[in-house]
């Protein structure tokens, strides 16, 4: 693409990060980013969120923190993949710092977000932080997303709260996940 006089854009960059992050890729990956610096490429949020992703799949948070804190336009898909990489490393009490600082600022929390905060949710010794990110998902409209649902579920199965999880399941869509997330969550018992 350089041969022939021809700059690659921010989409072909999105993807070169992906493959990088789909291979294994890491050194490639660094190496992308550093061209991405020296070429001044603009790191919109979309361009941010691929390489946050690129290094949480390395487990390269300390890189992901460090290079979060240059970006300065930070939207919901940046935010929820800085989520996403602390949860896949799980580190679930920085997966709720992040949370709470969504929830509490001006940062739309989405399907994503919600489902990495009640994952991390899950892992914890007690169920106080899920009941409240419950209530985030039923104030943010979410309360009949299947996978959010699904989620609830393992929670307050978890947790041996089986009537809180007949309630979720009456307020929600079933599907096949749910019915494995139930039968999953009573043999648990």
């Amino acid at each position: 693409m350089l041969h022939e006089c021809m700059f690659p854009d921010k989409v072909f960059f999105m993807n070169a990060l992906c493959g990088c992050r789909s291979l294994g890729l890491l050194r490639s990956g660094l190496l992308l980013h550093l061209f991405i610096i020296n070429a001044n490429v603009d790191l919109d949020p979309l361009l941010g969120s691929s390489l946050v992703n690129m290094y949480a799949k390395f487990g390269s948070m300390q890189l992901v923190y460090n290079f979060f804190d240059k970006v300065n336009i930070k939207d919901t898909a940046f935010w929820t993949a800085l989520l996403s990489g602390y949860e896949q490393q799980g580190e679930n009490q920085k997966v709720l710092l992040v949370f709470s600082y969504m929830s509490t600022s001006a940062v739309h929390l989405n399907e994503a977000s919600l489902l990495s905060a009640m994952q991390a949710c899950t892992d914890l010794p007690t169920l106080d932080l899920g009941v409240l990110v419950h209530s985030i998902i039923v104030e943010s409209g979410f309360e009949s997303n299947a996978h959010l649902v699904n989620a609830l579920i393992e929670m307050y199965a978890r947790y041996g709260k089986e009537k809180d999880m007949h309630v979720v399941l009456k307020l929600s869509n079933r599907d096949a996940v749910t019915g494995n997330s139930i039968i999953d969550g009573v043999t648990k018992d």
